[in-house]
């Protein structure tokens, strides 16, 4: 992809995004609305990034990608995106999604059953923890973290331990929200991803319901196939911005969400 090219897309993205900002609310299958999030800015984005995850922390931007052979850890700029450093997994490993505990990385795999512990000073190895079934979403409240593993079920797991502390199952009204994916935590409540939709689900941790949804269908570029699927939030709270990509996407949007949501 030639410099001009991603220009044009990234100009046409961004039109496209502050074209839908005044659309209206709407009300989702299960009657929670749906809400068009304002394009507030737009970064580049490596085109060839397999984005598994993205999280905020500390003021520091950090993103995980996928595929074997091809899955890194990395710091990015969050006022340029541009990468300020990397560490890649062994081939043998699919990285997925990740977030902060404190000093530290936690990275889950796909289907290797771990999860890598790195600083995240240097992405030096630092541990790691085990588990059963598949790794796709991580994020944490700062007391317990949250894990998605594609099902309508987030495992609530202890943030030094890993030990499972319970599970959260996941509706829309009175529907299971399935294939639930990249998580991130934000004003109270846990964002996820919900894979091959460009949708995000907002969900109470109390209960597992869908509070709201936001819409990122008006921001997918066209034509980069069908696992170019949105996949990555990370909620910078200082700022009250939400960072947003996908797969392959050659596009980082930051999003202004407004108010917080009442509860």
């Amino acid at each position: 992809m030639g410099p001009a090219w991603r220009r044009t897309l990234v100009a046409g993205v961004v039109l496209l995004g502050l074209a839908c900002m005044a659309a209206p609310a709407r009300a989702g299958a299960g009657g929670a609305p749906v809400l068009v999030p304002r394009v507030a800015a737009t970064l580049p984005h490596d085109p060839g990034a397999f984005t598994q995850g993205l999280f905020f922390t500390g003021g520091r931007l950090f993103e995980t990608t996928g595929l074997r052979g091809a899955s890194r850890i990395m710091e990015l700029d969050p006022a340029s995106g541009r990468v300020l450093r990397s560490r890649a997994l062994p081939d043998a490993y699919f990285g997925e999604g990740a977030t902060a505990v404190g000093e530290l990385a936690v990275w889950l795999t796909w289907t290797s059953g771990r999860a890598f512990v790195l600083g995240l000073d240097d992405f030096a190895p630092r541990g790691e923890f085990s588990y059963s079934g598949q790794g796709w979403g991580l994020t944490g409240d700062g007391r317990v973290l949250y894990m998605s593993d594609g099902s309508d079920v987030l495992t609530v797991r202890d943030a030094q331990t890993f030990a499972v502390l319970g599970r959260l199952e996941v509706r829309d009204g009175d529907a299971p929200v399935e294939l639930l994916n990249e998580l991130e935590w934000a004003d109270g409540e846990i964002l996820a991803n919900v894979w091959h939709s460009a949708r995000v689900a907002a969900i109470d941790p109390a209960t597992g319901r869908v509070r709201r949804w936001l819409d990122l269908g008006p921001l997918v570029p066209p034509g980069l196939g069908p696992e170019a699927v949105a996949n990555g939030l990370a909620w910078d709270a200082g700022a009250r911005r939400l960072y947003a990509t996908g797969k392959l996407w050659p596009v980082l949007y930051v999003l202004d969400l407004g108010p917080a949501p009442a509860p």
